[in-house]
């Protein structure tokens, strides 16, 4: 038997219920902010690489207020 015929099949992932559809997610990180708008009328969440200068932050910002968004969550890590 093969390792493919083996494998479990995935179960589709059941989606938690929108309460706040709004919402963007931003990955802070040194040299660039990974931003995630809410998901557009195609069904898709846009997806923008920003840098950390002040004009990129201020284009970040730009284009948050352009998607709607509401509320912003925002993760980063710590250096090693």
């Amino acid at each position: 038997m093969s390792k493919k015929s083996r494998a479990k099949k995935k179960e589709p992932m059941e989606s938690l219920p929108v309460i706040r559809p709004k919402v963007a997610g931003i990955d802070i990180g040194s040299t660039q902010h990974w931003a995630c708008g809410p998901v557009g009328s195609d069904g898709e969440r846009p997806v923008r690489v920003f840098g950390t200068t002040t004009g990129q932050l201020q284009e970040l910002a730009e284009w948050l207020l352009q998607q709607g968004v509401e509320s912003v969550a925002m993760a980063s890590r710590q250096p090693r």
